[in-house]
């Protein structure tokens, strides 16, 4: 009786061993398929919606000043432009940004995601009135997977426009319902 009994317990022990080597594989299997469709370009899981408010951050800039999202936000609409250092694209978009300084009155807030290579040419494009923070914290706070990206925020902190830059035009679509400066 008791070899039965052994016998048993043994193979309970090898199956729900089994099982749980199959429980770890599966949800390696499921993790895998999740960042596979994020890739996938229009389908993104967990990113930020139209009209829902902006998630609040405080950052320091190049300069070594506090910039506190909500005290930004208040006061104009607010553009928020990911980009990276080793990006093409976005270095091709650097000097449109004074021009959008000159025409719009909006927070025009540049973020790099990278935050260890050298990026003197993108502080070069970067005027007095624009703010420069290096966060890839903010990256994922604002579920970014792909750079450059524009977020348009408005005077009560909801997302106004969302949009992945392919190029100048990009940039200039988004800010399309934004009143431009009197001149």
């Amino acid at each position: 009786m008791s070899t039965i009994y052994n016998i048993s317990l043994i193979t309970l022990i090898i199956l729900s061993l089994g099982q749980l080597v199959l429980i770890f594989f599966l949800a390696r299997y499921i993790g895998a398929f999740i960042r596979k469709i994020e890739s996938v370009n229009g389908i993104k899981i967990g990113t930020l919606q139209l009209d829902q408010i902006a998630p609040a951050f405080r950052e320091y800039n190049h300069k070594g000043e506090k910039v506190i999202s909500t005290e930004l936000f208040s006061n104009h609409s607010t553009l928020l432009l990911f980009i990276n250092t080793n990006c093409p694209t976005c270095k091709s978009l650097l000097p449109e940004l004074r021009n959008i300084k000159r025409h719009y009155s909006i927070n025009l807030v540049l973020v790099n995601t990278d935050e260890q290579h050298e990026d003197s040419l993108i502080v070069n494009h970067v005027s007095e009135d624009m703010i420069y923070l290096r966060s890839n914290k903010l990256m994922r706070l604002y579920s970014i997977t792909t750079v450059p990206y524009g977020i348009l925020i408005n005077e009560d902190k909801k997302i106004e426009q969302i949009s992945e830059m392919k190029n100048s035009n990009s940039l200039w679509n988004l800010l399309l319902n934004v009143d431009r400066k009197v001149s």
